[in-house]
């Protein structure tokens, strides 16, 4: 089984930026996090973060078609990412969306995250573990299918 790993805008200057809403664990941690997770139930990860939207969905399409499922966090996209939306929509794989904190509670006025409708599994609040838990609970969903 593969899954496809994907970290939006920012998500790159994790343990830097914002730490006291985000935390001051990396992306360094959390890929290192999740390959130990994968490696746990025997199975493989890419990973990718870009800054960049058109970047993540050109990386999707590269990769979906050998892929069993994604785990994403959207981040700066979470509003407003329509072309990765879309671009997942069409994969048609099994999606975990995983937000670090609970941005609902801290973002007032913004609108609603556009990824949730697609989403398989929706994880907020979790913290930079939130990962290797969408990992765990996407892994467990389509083996038990």
């Amino acid at each position: 089984m593969k899954f496809l790993i994907m970290h939006g805008p920012n998500i790159n200057r994790l343990g830097k930026r914002w730490p006291e809403k985000y935390g001051h664990h990396t992306l360094a941690d959390i890929t290192a996090d999740v390959d130990t997770t994968a490696r746990a139930l025997g199975v493989e990860v890419d990973h990718v973060q870009s800054n960049t939207e058109g970047d993540l969905v050109g990386w999707l399409h590269d990769r979906q078609d050998t892929a069993d499922g994604v785990v994403l966090n959207p981040a700066g996209l979470t509003y407003y990412g329509w072309s990765l939306h879309d671009g997942l929509h069409d994969a048609g794989l099994p999606i975990a969306i995983v937000h670090i904190g609970q941005f609902w509670a801290y973002e007032r006025g913004r609108r609603p995250d556009i990824f949730a409708e697609l989403a398989t599994i929706h994880l907020t609040g979790a913290g930079w573990r939130g990962y290797q838990f969408a990992l765990r609970a996407l892994h467990g969903k389509i083996s038990a299918a």
